[in-house]
């Protein structure tokens, strides 16, 4: 058993979890050598060429530059932040499995979510179903079908109507979901004065859903003539389900569409982003009024290389673009703003030019750079010294609070870009964000922005992983090798731990290599990582055919030579330590300096036997 789940039910979620297509689902993946390689960019860090690595046949997967790596259920409690447990019920339910349960049993925190999840999924249909079918929701149909929204796409979004009445959900829950349950996913509201209320009353619903396509919040917009006294908008308030600065609505029916195109369009709420679906512009997604932000861009730059921003084209919109494209303003990608004429958003574009005006002006949209250098031209102008100063540190200022772009080459082009536009020399403009960069750094109390970087495994001594490798690829190899060195002979806390682990599988009789290993390290993410690592090592080696050509010849010069070095680094310790005891050693010998003596003896006799180690 593993965290009270059967093991063979552990397998079977293995043997039917492709894991080109697990990763497919948020990685674009490019075949090499014919499907035995798949590769893309790595979600763990900041990948610029392509780096990580899946390897369908072995069942694994390892970016070869931030050194994450592992297997589907690694894939799945890195990227979703699960644990173990977890990730067994997202990968079951991902292939319609039921995990098997022990009777009586406890509720288990992944047991109460799943609750939550469900809590969410009716009352998305509830409220899709009463906008569908209910009488009283005629008028919300008709202004959807004046908007230009068929059945189709009503459908697609799962757009819904909440009925103006505060206990309608409330009412609908009982002997379904407690109180608590839809007080925790945002779907009512607790009075202070006592009991509990219905959000979104009287709305049209638009559900928000993440990767896997499940409802996790909701944004209530309030129909034209009606009560907007509390805000046109009401959307559910970021929770544990609902992280705002990670979520694009639309995302899920918009990922395909990207890949495809290999580009994104970032509207800014969800009618516009109906709207471009309506129209065809099936790659759109929405910000949902909150700023673009680096785990936005992370997400898209996955299965694109451009972006288009397309917020409305008023004059908060356009404060909205420029907000948006400071943070993103060092992503390896092809950022673009579009402005639409006339100060309109894009649905009314739509709507009135329709799908082939707005595809050309999107070919024609400026990077975002100058997209902010004529915002600043447009406020300041050009006619005097004052105002060309105010158009240079505007754009400098951007360019200053963007740490991730200092020292790149993106950065040499832009300031190419402003010294020309500006008609000044590129050393001075250097010298003036020198001045800003200094400054926002005594702004933010001395304390420069740092930069995450990926967590790497430490490089292992040679010999120590060169035993592993051999180990996971030739598990019969085991017996001689643990007759000549122990776990005592290994350095590396790591390498020593996944040896022991070795050892230990084979003392139940279930070591049979890297699979066997893996299968059993879904405590150990650190150590499942340095296993992929080694076996990927191994490979590379073609320590596997080395090998058995040797047993072929009655040969093992390759193993013997690994061990021997580990023994010779052992014997130079002991060496180190018997000279340490000789030197300090006052008077008549005693049994500690005779011990030493021999040990050296003994070591003079090692390396006349083994007088060359693994270079």
């Amino acid at each position: 058993m593993s965290f009270g789940i059967p093991d063979d039910f552990k397998e079977l979620v293995r043997d039917r979890t492709n894991l080109v297509d697990l990763v497919s689902e948020r990685v674009a993946l490019q075949a090499l050598r014919n499907g035995a390689d798949y590769v893309g960019l790595c979600p763990f860090h900041e990948d610029k060429n392509p780096s990580l690595h899946v390897y369908p046949e072995r069942g694994s997967y390892r970016c070869w530059s931030c050194q994450e790596g592992g297997d589907c259920f690694s894939w799945v409690q890195e990227l979703e932040r699960l644990n173990f447990p977890e990730a067994i019920e997202y990968l079951a339910e991902r292939l319609n499995l039921e995990v098997p349960r022990q009777s009586g049993r406890p509720q288990q925190p992944n047991d109460q979510r799943k609750q939550l999840f469900a809590a969410l999924a009716w009352a998305e249909t509830e409220m899709h179903n009463y906008l569908r079918a209910a009488p009283e929701a005629g008028p919300v149909r008709d202004y959807l079908t004046k908007r230009g929204y068929g059945d189709d796409i009503v459908t697609q979004f799962h757009i819904g109507y909440h009925p103006d009445d505060w206990n309608w959900l409330l009412n609908r829950a009982r002997g379904k979901f407690t109180n608590e349950q839809l007080l925790r996913v945002r779907l009512i509201g607790e009075r202070q004065s006592g009991g509990y209320y219905d959000n979104f009353v009287d709305r049209l619903i638009f559900p928000i859903r993440d990767d896997k396509e499940r409802p996790i919040a909701f944004g209530g917009r309030v129909l034209p003539g009606r009560d907007d006294s509390k805000g046109k908008y009401w959307n559910s308030p970021e929770s544990e389900f609902f992280p705002k600065s990670k979520i694009l609505y639309g995302f899920d029916i918009a990922r395909q569409p990207i890949r495809k195109s290999k580009s994104a369009f970032v509207v800014e709420g969800y009618t516009d982003c109906i709207s471009c679906h309506q129209h065809g512009i099936t790659n759109a997604v929405a910000s949902m009024g909150t700023s673009l932000t680096t785990d936005h861009v992370a997400k898209l730059k996955r299965f694109g290389k451009r972006v288009v921003i397309v917020y409305d084209g008023d004059e908060p919109g356009q404060n909205a673009t420029e907000k948006a494209i400071a943070p993103i303003l060092a992503q390896e990608i092809d950022l673009r703003v579009l402005v639409l004429p006339g100060g309109i958003d894009p649905a009314e574009f739509l709507d009135a030019n329709g799908v082939d005006a707005f595809q050309q002006l999107a070919e024609e949209a400026p990077e975002a750079i100058d997209f902010k250098f004529a915002r600043s031209l447009g406020r300041h102008g050009t006619d005097s010294i004052h105002a060309r100063e105010r158009v240079r540190d505007e754009v400098l200022d951007l360019l200053a609070n963007c740490p991730n772009l200092i020292g790149t080459d993106r950065l040499d082009i832009i300031l190419g870009k402003v010294a020309q536009r500006l008609a000044t020399d590129e050393w001075r403009i250097r010298n003036r964000l020198s001045e800003l960069q200094q400054n926002a750094t005594r702004f933010n109390n001395n304390i420069p922005e740092q930069i995450p970087q990926p967590e790497r495994l430490p490089t292992p001594p040679k010999a120590e992983s060169d035993v592993l490798e051999i180990l996971l690829i030739q598990p019969d190899q085991l017996e001689p090798i643990r007759a000549e060195i122990g776990s005592d002979d290994f350095t590396s806390d790591r390498l020593r731990s996944l040896f022991e682990r070795i050892l230990d599988l084979n003392e139940e009789g279930t070591f049979d290599g890297s699979l066997s290993v893996m299968n059993s390290l879904d405590d150990r993410l650190d150590l499942k990582k340095l296993t992929v690592a080694l076996g990927d090592a191994a490979c590379d080696k073609n320590i596997e055919s080395l090998l058995n050509a040797e047993v072929a010849k009655g040969q093992f010069s390759y193993v013997e030579s690994v061990v021997n070095a580990i023994k010779l680094r052992r014997t130079e310790r002991q060496t180190e330590m018997s000279k340490h005891t000789l030197s300090s050693a006052t008077g008549e010998p005693n049994s500690d300096t005779l011990d030493a003596l021999r040990r050296l003896q003994q070591a003079q006799l090692e390396r006349m036997r083994h007088p060359r180690t693994l270079k």
